[in-house]
């Protein structure tokens, strides 16, 4: 589903200190409906490696990633992910080291989750007219009260 917060989730997700002090890395990817998956295995690997190696084939840097990944406990974030396509041509890529290391996908088509061997799906929902308010409200005025006149719109 679009616009519920999948994108905002995964970012909060790689910018999370718990999450960094978890995890050896932590890496963030858009795949998108257009991927090029040479692309999405450089923006990988330049950030946890500062060689953003552009003379490398999309198997070579396959292979360098596979390699620095190999021991370490990971999590990448591979977020807007349209097709099972896209994450058959990158999988091999990230080794299973049975440390812990995970691999969360964002999409917005439901079937996909379910096409992902061994995964876990989560499907997130909008927030209800309360929860929303409580979250507005929390969000802007942390443990102010709401001022009236928002009340009165809200």
């Amino acid at each position: 589903m679009d616009g519920i917060g999948k994108t905002t989730l995964a970012t909060n997700i790689c910018a999370n200190h718990l999450i960094k002090e978890h995890f050896d890395i932590c890496a963030c990817a858009t795949i998108s409906q257009e991927y090029d998956t040479w692309e999405v295995l450089r923006v990988v690997l330049s950030q946890f490696k500062k060689e953003g190696r552009r003379d490398l084939t999309e198997n070579e840097l396959g292979e360098a990633l596979y390699k620095y990944l190999t021991g370490r406990r990971y999590l990448i974030v591979m977020d807007d992910m349209w097709s099972i396509e896209a994450w058959d041509k990158v999988k091999f890529y990230f080794p299973d080291n049975n440390n812990g290391s995970r691999i969360m996908i964002t999409t917005r088509i439901s079937d996909l989750a379910f096409q992902l061997t061994g995964s876990y799906g989560f499907e997130m929902k909008f927030l209800d007219q309360d929860k929303s308010w409580n979250l507005f409200c929390n969000t802007v005025f942390g443990r102010e009260d709401c001022p009236i006149e928002f009340k009165e719109i809200g």
